[in-house]
């Protein structure tokens, strides 16, 4: 890669001083692998740096991934990571397609809809159990991501299948409640 690169463009570099014979010629051939040198070594740069960025990323998919319930925020992984949250905002965002908090946000309703498709947990419960504190907070993502909020499973076994409306206007569109 760029380090062998490097290690010819010195030992090409040291030949050329070593025989330098003063001359216009040395002069440009000793420039010439200099610049070379330079540019290597920049590339070298630029690939550590990528490394370097993609730890931060994995670093906070590992952190999301193990545990979106828990409060995650742009700002507080900036601070573990000793960096700005502008770059790692932008850097998420270049890398996964989303930013933090959407991620976070489509992990914590992921396991929201699951809940709601397979257990009787209340709403409220739900939304605390994925980090959506609020219910308000969670009803509006969740109908964003998919529309409504569905409750078929195991609530239709029990014969109580319903949907909960969001919006006054869907009051019409509810279901008959059964006993």
């Amino acid at each position: 890669g760029s380090e062998m690169c490097i290690r010819e463009a010195l030992k090409l570099l040291h030949f050329s001083l070593q025989n330098n014979k003063n001359d216009v010629e040395s002069a440009y051939l000793i420039q010439s692998q200099i610049l070379s040198l330079l540019i290597n070594i920049g590339r070298c740069f630029t690939h550590i740096k990528s490394e370097t960025r993609s730890i931060y990323v994995i670093k906070m998919l590992k952190i999301i991934n193990e545990d979106f319930s828990k409060h995650l925020s742009p700002k507080l992984f900036a601070a573990d990571f000793h960096v700005s949250e502008s770059y790692l905002q932008r850097l998420f965002k270049q890398n996964v397609g989303q930013s933090i908090i959407e991620y976070i946000n489509s992990k914590r309703l992921e396991q929201a809809k699951f809940y709601l498709e397979k257990t009787d947990m209340p709403i409220i419960d739900i939304a605390v159990s994925v980090g959506l504190n609020t219910r308000h907070n969670f009803i509006q993502l969740f109908k964003k991501k998919y529309g409504t909020l569905a409750f078929p499973v195991q609530k239709a076994e029990k014969n109580q299948a319903y949907d909960i409306p969001i919006e006054p206007g869907e009051l019409s569109k509810q279901k008959s409640y059964t006993e």
